[in-house]
């Protein structure tokens, strides 16, 4: 049995470095595994208030050029049903809808969270030893903050693509990826959607996934990498049930 002595001198497991917000939001960014590896036992509650605010603000900073892709969203929508022309009163619907719709950028980021959290839990099973619910929560919560930077992007790629008197293109204009190529007008709504996930920024969330799993659950860099992509790949799903539900309503 250890005497008093030799449990005063058992050496105490050290305790998780404590770091401040702004700690944590540029770790996410220059130091992502020490990020995860500080808060493997944290909430996700945290990062989606922050990064909800921030995306709130971000709103209604570039109000104009979000209100110009709203606008041009809709005359693409209507091109596909063949129609030329907004309806009458369609804009004041588009405006109204654009002055809130700062308040459904925290209802956009949860339902995120809730679907990432849940393909990546689910996966981790599958190569078991992977996060608990929670904690696949917390990694897409913390992954999804490059959209701060990809929103900031995009608001200024539409400011100067607006100025230079040329037509916008809701989905190519905005994109980061392979569609900037393309012509997303021409192709099948599922395919655009399908195509959106082939974008920096989405495989930079997947990156994200990579680190905090290998840090969090200890895999190899091998496993790591392999629940990280098939992870990304079961993503597909839902975003191909939502561009064939688009190209329901939408034609």
């Amino acid at each position: 049995m250890d005497t008093a002595a030799d449990q005063e001198t058992q050496v105490k497991e050290p305790e998780p470095p404590k770091a401040s917000l702004w700690e944590d939001l540029i770790d996410i960014f220059i130091s992502p595994a020490e990020l995860y590896r500080r808060r493997a036992h944290d909430s996700w509650v945290k990062p989606w208030i922050v990064l909800s605010i921030i995306l709130i603000a971000l709103y209604y900073l570039f109000y104009a050029p979000n209100k110009e892709l709203a606008l041009a969203s809709a005359r693409e929508l209507l091109a596909r049903k063949g129609l030329t022309e907004l309806p009458a009163g369609a804009q004041g619907t588009t405006n109204v809808m654009q002055m809130i719709g700062g308040i459904f950028q925290p209802i956009g980021v949860l339902i995120g969270l809730l679907l990432g959290g849940a393909i990546l839990w689910v996966v981790g099973l599958v190569a078991q030893g992977g996060p608990r619910f929670r904690q696949a929560m917390m990694i897409v919560a913390w992954a999804s903050f490059p959209t701060i930077l990809q929103k900031a992007a995009q608001a200024v790629l539409i400011i100067l693509k607006t100025n230079s008197g040329e037509a916008l293109g809701p989905v190519k204009d905005t994109s980061f990826g392979v569609l900037r190529f393309l012509d997303p007008s021409s192709l099948p709504t599922p395919l655009v959607a399908t195509l959106s996930m082939v974008d920096l920024f989405a495989f930079w969330q997947m990156v994200l996934w990579i680190v905090a799993v290998k840090v969090i659950c200890n895999y190899t860099a091998g496993k790591a990498t392999a629940v990280g992509v098939a992870a990304w790949l079961v993503m597909l799903l839902p975003v191909i049930g939502l561009g064939f539900l688009g190209q329901a309503f939408g034609g």
